[in-house]
């Protein structure tokens, strides 16, 4: 997801309550398993932010480690993001809100609304364009992440940071490439974060 540290933190929050509070349900007249549409929307989307996946305790996706992986910042990953979150809205669009519960229509609004603001900002917002900290916050979080939380063993989880690092060189040339009017107050913001990071 390409959002700063904060605005990342709410939406994995809003992504993860959608996990504990969603159960699947048979709409009427649908064929579709409404609770199954849910589940992909919240893992899929959780699987196109590796860090925030790691830090909200999901590790694997259709069995890629996400763990060992960085955010994808390319024009490919960007690309892979605005076609996930088009094709749940047009998933969405074919189910009926009038035949669901009360319950259920706010998830559905929970969900639509989380698309419209994934996609405002991919096509519109763009703050990769212009806000270096996304990319110093990310690895910074790529890497405190799991030497943190105790998921697995200390072994396996340092394996994963190392993976990770090995990811940062290329995740700096999507940052050149991306970045085209970043406010010198941003600039300087990520320039101190990253000598945090470094050290």
């Amino acid at each position: 997801m390409l959002f700063p540290r904060k605005e990342r933190a709410r939406c994995v929050s809003a992504v993860t309550a959608l996990t504990v509070m969603l159960t699947g349900c048979k709409m009427p007249g649908e064929k579709q398993d409404f609770g199954k549409i849910v589940d992909e929307f919240v893992y899929g989307s959780l699987a196109l932010s590796p860090v925030s996946a790691t830090a909200a305790g999901y590790h694997s996706h259709n069995g890629k480690p996400l763990d060992e992986m960085l955010d994808d910042f390319s024009p490919s990953g960007i690309g892979e993001q605005r076609r996930f979150y088009h094709n749940f809205h047009d998933r969405m669009e074919v189910i009926k809100p009038e035949t669901l519960d009360p319950e259920e229509r706010a998830d559905y609004q929970m969900i639509e609304n989380q698309i419209q603001l994934s996609l405002l900002e991919i096509n519109l917002i763009r703050s990769y364009t212009h806000n270096p900290t996304i990319y110093v916050e990310l690895v910074g979080n790529a890497l405190f992440s799991p030497y943190v939380l105790e998921y697995a063993p200390k072994p396996a989880r340092f394996r994963q940071i190392i993976k990770r690092l090995e990811r940062v060189p290329a995740l700096m040339r999507e940052a050149r490439d991306n970045l085209r009017d970043s406010p010198d107050v941003w600039n300087s913001v990520a320039q101190d974060e990253n000598d945090g990071t470094s050290s």
